[in-house]
């Protein structure tokens, strides 16, 4: 896709909407989806849809993926101490 002269891409979070930024925090907390659900006050099955859409949103193609969007600097750690 193509941008305007002038136009900025936008960052990760201005690519996901407000919802999706609070399911994406609880997330990266260690909350589950019932977790998740349970203190939003939403299904897990909308859970579940938020998770689908951030990693398309944020080009994520896997859990390993998503887990270094949320923990960055645990990709810095030797293997042995990330677990």
């Amino acid at each position: 896709m193509r941008r305007a002269q002038g136009e900025t891409v936008p960052n990760e979070s201005e690519r996901l909407s407000g919802r999706e930024r609070e399911v994406l925090q609880l997330i990266a907390e260690g909350h589950s989806s019932a977790e998740v659900a349970t203190s939003l006050f939403i299904s897990v099955r909308t859970v579940e849809t938020h998770r689908h859409n951030i990693m398309q949103k944020l080009e994520i193609r896997s859990v390993a993926g998503a887990d270094q969007i949320c923990h960055p600097q645990r990709a810095l750690l030797p293997e042995r101490i990330r677990n």
